[in-house]
C-alpha cells in the first residue's frame, strides 16, 4: 500500500487513478466533519466540493509540510469558517435527524442491534451537547473525531499552537462530561 506522499507524486505525474484515490480516501471523513461543523448537510456538500476543486487546482504548489489529510482538512476548515462568518450566527440546525446521511463513528461494531441502538442514542446526546461548546472547542473535537487528526495536525488546521489545541480538547472533554452526566449519561466523551 502506498503512502499519501507516493499517491500525490503519482498524481503530479498525471496519474488520474492516484487523484481519484486520494480524494475518495478522505471524502467521507471530510463530509462528516463539515456537516457537524456547519450544522447543514447542504452547506457541507458545497464546502466539500469547493475544497476538492481547490485541492485539485493547488496540488502543484503543495509544499508537503504535512500530510495530505491535514492539508485537505485545513482548506475545508477555512472554507467552513467563512460560511459561519457569513451567517454571522452560530450554526444551530440539528443533525440528529436519523434520515440525515451523516457518517459518525460507531460505538460498537458487534452487530448487536440493542447495543447499536444504545450507541446511536448516546451519539445523539453527545452531538447535541457538542452544539453547546464554544466554536473553537467544537472544531477541535470534530477534527479529532471525524478527521481522526493528530493534535499536531489539528493545531496546523486551526492555526493555533499545539498546547492550545490540547487545552481546547481538554476543556471540551470536561464540559461534555459535565453535560452528559447532568443528563444521566455517565459515558466518556471523545
Amino acid at each position: 500500500m502506498s503512502s499519501d506522499a507516493e499517491w500525490m507524486a503519482r498524481w503530479r505525474n498525471g496519474d488520474e487513478v492516484a487523484q481519484e484515490r486520494l480524494l475518495r480516501e478522505y471524502e467521507s471523513a471530510l463530509f462528516s466533519y463539515l456537516a457537524r461543523m456547519l450544522g447543514s448537510v447542504h452547506d457541507a456538500e458545497d464546502v466539500a466540493q469547493e475544497t476538492m476543486v481547490q485541492v485539485v487546482r493547488k496540488l502543484p504548489g503543495y509544499r508537503e509540510e504535512g500530510k495530505f489529510k491535514g492539508w485537505l482538512f485545513r482548506i475545508a476548515h477555512r472554507k467552513a469558517l467563512r460560511v459561519i462568518r457569513r451567517r454571522r450566527i452560530k450554526p444551530t440546525e440539528s443533525l440528529d435527524d436519523p434520515s440525515r446521511p451523516v457518517a459518525v463513528p460507531a460505538d460498537d461494531s458487534s452487530g448487536n442491534p440493542r447495543v447499536n441502538a444504545h450507541g446511536s442514542e448516546r451519539r445523539q446526546r453527545l452531538y447535541a451537547a457538542m452544539e453547546t461548546l464554544p466554536q473553537h472547542e467544537k472544531e477541535v473535537v470534530l477534527l479529532r473525531i471525524h478527521g481522526e487528526l493528530s493534535f499536531e495536525e489539528i493545531a496546523r488546521v486551526t492555526g493555533c499552537p499545539l498546547n492550545t489545541a490540547l487545552g481546547r480538547m481538554h476543556n471540551a472533554t470536561r464540559r461534555l462530561r459535565r453535560l452528559l452526566a447532568a443528563n444521566g449519561d455517565e459515558g466518556t466523551p471523545p
